[in-house]
């Protein structure tokens, strides 16, 4: 079974001519699938295309890094 880690993606995406920028963290067992699963939130929160999000940095982060509470609480959960 693969280990799951946490992924740290920064980047933006265009909407209505203009740039949003963003940082999300992301569980998952490789940078393709965090990409993919990053996409798809951003996709269905904001009703943008994954051609139109650019990715800038994905960046493995330890638990200690992490801000994000339901990540943060999922790994309490694990260990």
């Amino acid at each position: 079974m693969k280990e799951v880690k946490f992924y740290r993606i920064e980047g933006y995406f265009e909407k209505n001519k203009e740039k949003v920028f963003f940082r999300k963290e992301v569980s998952a067992v490789s940078e393709e699938k965090a990409v993919e699963k990053l996409c798809f939130n951003i996709g269905s929160k904001h009703r943008v295309k994954k051609p139109v999000i650019k990715i800038k940095k994905v960046a493995v982060i330890s638990g200690e890094e992490l801000t994000d509470p339901v990540l943060k609480e999922l790994l309490l959960r694990r260990e």
